[in-house]
């Protein structure tokens, strides 16, 4: 576990992959090291099984991946600017927003439930329980309607980039050059996590027996 899961959550002896998640999200706000370093440190201290660890990672790298979309959606439902929150209260946030948006094989019930916990638990580190304001915000993005993208005819650079949680500059670019159909196309494939390869190593085992170990 890393030093900052130990201070959101001192009293929790089995971490979940809420729990890690998101003290690797108020930890990468201050660290040096890249996400993809925590989460390979936080991963190895863990005894999760496969499906934790695949969750971890999923909400971990999604509400990064997704950020500008996540805060975009979130805005109307917040009385004052999410920047104005306790980081550990923006990241149990994003984390509920990204399963509640993106994670269709959650129950919104359980998104909503798990994050609530999750402020509950590191209410000593805050200076207050934020677990009602967590369950109301996020009951209030399962009920506001979907907000509108901005319109592609006005600033298609703008739209691509909420959309798709991509760099303002880099989608106007991409528009620039490739024009808004490929452009979007590109946002698109950018904005999915990427698929999984690995290369078998012949000089020290086969295919076979590599299958056998991920069987």
């Amino acid at each position: 576990m890393t030093s900052g899961s130990r201070s959101l959550f001192a009293t929790q002896n089995a971490p979940s992959a809420r729990t890690i998640a998101l003290s690797l999200l108020v930890e990468s706000v201050k660290s040096e090291e890249g996400i993809d370093v925590l989460l390979d440190r936080a991963l190895a201290r863990c005894s999760f099984d496969r499906r934790e660890r695949a969750l971890t990672v999923e909400i971990t790298y999604g509400v990064l991946r997704r950020l500008s979309t996540i805060d975009w959606r979130l805005e109307p439902v917040l009385e004052k600017p999410l920047p104005r929150l306790p980081v550990a209260v923006q990241m149990v946030l994003r984390l509920g927003a990204y399963q509640l948006l993106f994670l269709d094989r959650i129950p919104q019930s359980a998104a909503v439930n798990e994050s609530v916990n999750l402020a509950r638990a590191f209410t000593g580190t805050v200076g207050r329980d934020w677990s009602g304001f967590v369950n109301a915000v996020l009951r209030a993005l399962l009920r506001h309607p979907a907000r509108p993208w901005p319109s592609m005819d006005l600033d298609a650079a703008q739209g691509l980039a909420l959309r798709y949680s991509v760099p303002g500059w880099l989608s106007r670019r991409w528009v620039e050059r490739l024009g808004v159909g490929s452009a979007e196309m590109v946002c698109e494939g950018v904005s999915v996590a990427p698929p999984l390869t690995i290369r078998v190593n012949y000089l020290i085992t086969t295919r076979e027996a590599l299958l056998e170990t991920f069987a």
